[in-house]
């Protein structure tokens, strides 16, 4: 590289925020989706459930009702990859990521929401929260995945909701 078109690149970089470990460091892993949990709001004590994906959270009935009733479910996605910001860094076309949530109900559209992918903390650890009103009757099929380049498969998980007497 000849002196002057160094200079343009350093100058580029400088102004763009790119440092130059960044430029040479190599292409970053896509970060992945590490974790799913969901907790049902109880709407008449404003108190959160436990993780519904844990085997000991027993079953889906009626959670519309009773002294716990619920409308609404909050799930929490946790995000793995390179740690301290290195994804939202100037790099180019496409290096920035998000996840994306879609859930359906009763073979129906309930829910499609992205976020983008904060800084991840020094352990490349970072948390999004997603708020979903449900009829509490129906099972919630819920899609989860990782959006942009290279970005992997999407991890699936039912909520078995059902209600009757």
């Amino acid at each position: 590289m000849r002196l002057p078109d160094l200079w343009r690149v350093l100058l580029a970089t400088s102004s763009t925020g790119l440092s130059i470990h960044a430029a040479t460091a190599g292409p970053l892993a896509v970060p992945t989706i590490s974790g799913v949990e969901a907790h049902l709001f109880e709407n008449k004590t404003a108190a959160w459930s436990g993780n519904l994906f844990d085997p000991k959270a027993g079953e889906l009935w009626n959670t519309v009702a009773g002294p716990k009733a619920s409308n609404a479910v909050l799930i929490v996605v946790q995000v793995t990859g390179a740690p301290d910001g290195a994804y939202t860094g100037v790099l180019g076309a496409g290096t920035k990521y998000a996840v994306r949530l879609s859930a359906r109900e009763a073979g129906r559209h309930a829910f499609d929401q992205s976020q983008t992918i904060p800084v991840l903390d020094d352990k490349g650890k970072a948390y999004l929260v997603f708020l979903i009103y449900q009829n509490g009757c129906q099972p919630l099929q819920l899609t989860t995945k990782v959006v942009g380049r290279g970005a992997g498969k999407p991890l699936k998980k039912s909520l078995d909701f059902a209600c009757g007497e």
